[in-house]
């Protein structure tokens, strides 16, 4: 209940507030009429990895990223529980495996959509 309480609190603060997510996640996430709980929570994710991208820019020039498909992986990760909606406040992983379909549907490239699949198990590359 505190971690919610101090992401609302965080989101409320518009000094603290997000920067946008990049216009091809946004525009579909209002066609899939994505709730804002979940808007609010990609968000937060793509504040973060935009962050965590911009430190490794800094910290090592050279390294080779694509910094677009890494934003997009992070603004429609969840995209899935549009499909579950109980896994938005509760646990559960099937929004994974529909993830990608959904996304695919919306003319979503799999090379793009494997992040709705691929997020919950970071210890090991699945293939779609």
């Amino acid at each position: 209940m505190c971690s919610n309480l101090t992401t609302w609190v965080f989101w409320m603060d518009y000094s603290l507030k997000p920067r946008d997510l990049a216009a091809d996640a946004r525009q579909l996430l209002a066609t899939l009429n994505a709730p804002s709980r979940l808007i609010a929570h990609l968000a937060l994710v793509h504040d973060a990895a935009a962050e965590i991208l911009e430190a490794f820019q800094a910290r090592w020039p050279a390294l080779i990223i694509d910094a677009d498909i890494v934003l997009f992986g992070a603004a429609i990760h969840d995209v899935g529980k549009i499909l579950h909606s109980d896994e938005l406040t509760g646990s559960g992983s099937r929004h994974e495996c529909d993830g990608p379909g959904l996304l695919h549907q919306y003319g979503v490239t799999l090379e793009r959509a494997r992040f709705a699949l691929t997020h919950g198990n970071w210890q090991q590359e699945l293939s779609i």
